[in-house]
């Protein structure tokens, strides 16, 4: 018949020795295995016949050398409340002890087969010595209980757990990319839906195959050891502050990929950075920049050497020798995906190097118009008609007739098109409409061309037309000043469409109108 070894855990231990955040109140159990063994268990031990369980000394007072340090390693907090005077204590009471005799009985649950110490009239130390040598002298977690069986005797004895051999890193998982690109950045004019293009992509790539993605925003003062990771001060359990070390995006989204890189099913994990030109990513990436270049297989083609704090963090995570955590890679199931608006004033350039290490992927002015579903049905994503000035208008429509006004060479704007509006630059989602797409309330109606005045025409008038404003706003020619935002606010509530020039209803409103439904028509819509 086979002996048994069972690891020792938190649950079983006293409370003052177990590890903090672990689960469990110090139940006096020893879990064996599924009750469905319960015969081959209840014949090992054989409660009811001469069996005799015992403790070897030797082997309890040389277990006790080999983790004293675990006792000393309480001063950085990880085990609730134990010390070396705990070990001194259980020395002691080994080193004295003339008999480590007990006795046992099986304490199963509905579905579990348990062992348990019993105070008995011969032994009546049983639980006290069960209690000292098994529940307050072990330190969970690295900690296994050996049994072994000769003749009528079960002798317990106690070791530290051998770890498993540590997997190695695998940078190459032969995750099937598709074409997917693995650094992307998204560009386009605003409101061209690009976060909501990349966010569609992020959900088809890791819900279908089970993987992950994590979103994060630059600003100008976004820095690298946001990034990648820096050391913090946080709360331990007993309230007091401690510094650790907290991973960025980077690294959490890095530890994802290899951890599933290293499976039979690897997934695809994605790292979305939105705005990241307003931040100076080269400071931001720093030397995470050289892990860009990446080779046929989708692997970083050079290395870069870590820091000893990521080296420590990467090896606890993965579990791997430091060793193996001396350089990083990025595997071929990591992507990095970006969205990117040249329009805005608050932006830093980027330089060549950085560029060419991306696939870039644009969104044209009209393009999200009109979007075809899995099942190639297509759709149109604005139909929102609002009421200004007892004139119904269609949203869509006013902003390809506003673009088209802005980039006309006859009207004298010529502006760039990364200064045009996209058909997202304001949300019409979240407004209810009536049977003929018009807002279907006053309120909400109201609510609707507040933010065409405050978004709209604030944007026209603040980066667009900034010194072309007389030529946007023809409308406010004897009406009011076109350098007064409250006066282009004033004559839009009362003159509608005519803000923009008196023959704009009928040159490019209309025209917009008819060029848009067209395209409806040749779009199967």
């Amino acid at each position: 018949m086979a002996d048994y070894t069972v690891g020792i855990s938190s649950s079983f231990v006293k409370k003052k020795f177990k590890i903090k955040g672990d689960s469990g109140k110090g139940e006096s159990t020893i879990y064996m295995g599924s009750l469905s063994k319960k015969a081959e268990f209840d014949s090992y031990f054989d409660f009811s016949g001469p069996t005799t369980y015992k403790l070897d000394k030797d082997n309890l007072l040389d277990y006790l050398q080999k983790v004293k340090i675990e006792y000393i390693y309480q001063s950085i907090n990880k085990y609730e409340n134990i010390s070396l005077a705990d070990w001194q204590d259980a020395y002691d009471y080994v080193a004295t002890a003339t008999s480590l005799t007990f006795d046992l009985k099986n304490q199963p649950d509905a579905k579990r087969y348990y062992i348990n110490a019993v105070n008995t009239k011969t032994n009546p130390n049983s639980e006290e010595i069960y209690l000292k040598c098994l529940r307050m002298l072990p330190i969970p977690q690295i900690t296994e209980l050996k049994m072994t069986k000769k003749n009528n005797e079960i002798t317990f004895k106690l070791d530290i757990k051998k770890p498993d051999a540590a997997p190695s890193l695998k940078y190459e998982s032969k995750y099937d990319r598709e074409n997917y690109k693995l650094n992307m950045i998204t560009f386009g004019a605003p409101g061209t839906g690009k976060s909501y293009w990349l966010k569609k992509q992020c959900e088809l790539l890791t819900v279908t195959h089970k993987g992950s993605y994590e979103r994060v925003t630059f600003y100008a003062d976004y820095s690298h050891a946001q990034f990648v990771g820096t050391y913090k001060p946080v709360t331990n359990g007993d309230g007091e502050i401690e510094y650790r070390f907290v991973p960025g995006p980077f690294l959490r989204i890095y530890v994802e990929a290899l951890k599933s890189a290293r499976t039979k099913k690897p997934s695809p994990h994605v790292l979305l950075i939105e705005e990241i030109n307003r931040a100076k990513v080269a400071t931001v990436f720093g030397e995470m920049f050289q892990l860009l270049d990446r080779d046929e297989k989708g692997i970083s083609e050079y290395s870069i050497a870590t820091s000893e704090d990521v080296k420590a963090f990467l090896a606890e995570e993965l579990s791997v020798d430091a060793k193996e955590c001396e350089i990083m890679k990025l595997p071929d199931n990591m992507f990095i995906w970006a969205t990117m608006n040249s329009a805005d004033q608050g932006v830093f350039p980027m330089d060549t190097a950085f560029k060419r290490r991306w696939d870039f992927n644009y969104i044209g002015i009209d393009d999200e118009e009109i979007t075809e579903d899995s099942k190639g049905v297509k759709k149109e994503n604005i139909k929102l008609k609002f009421i200004l000035n007892n004139q119904e208008i269609r949203w869509n429509v006013l902003r390809r007739a506003i673009n088209a006004k802005l980039s006309s060479n006859k009207d004298g704007i010529r502006a760039n098109e990364d200064k045009l509006m996209g058909p997202f630059f304001v949300k019409c989602d979240q407004y209810k409409l009536n049977a003929t797409d018009v807002i279907a309330s006053k309120a909400e109606n109201d609510e609707f061309v507040s933010v065409l005045n405050e978004k709209v025409l604030m944007y026209l008038f603040e980066d667009v037309a900034r010194t072309r404003r007389d030529e946007l706003f023809e409308g406010m020619n004897g009406k009011g000043n076109c350098n007064k935002y409250s006066d282009i606010k004033r004559v839009f509530m009362s003159e509608g469409l005519e803000l923009f020039g008196h023959d704009f209803k009928t040159k490019y409103y209309d025209a917009e109108e008819k060029s848009y439904d067209d395209k409806k028509v040749r779009e199967g819509v």
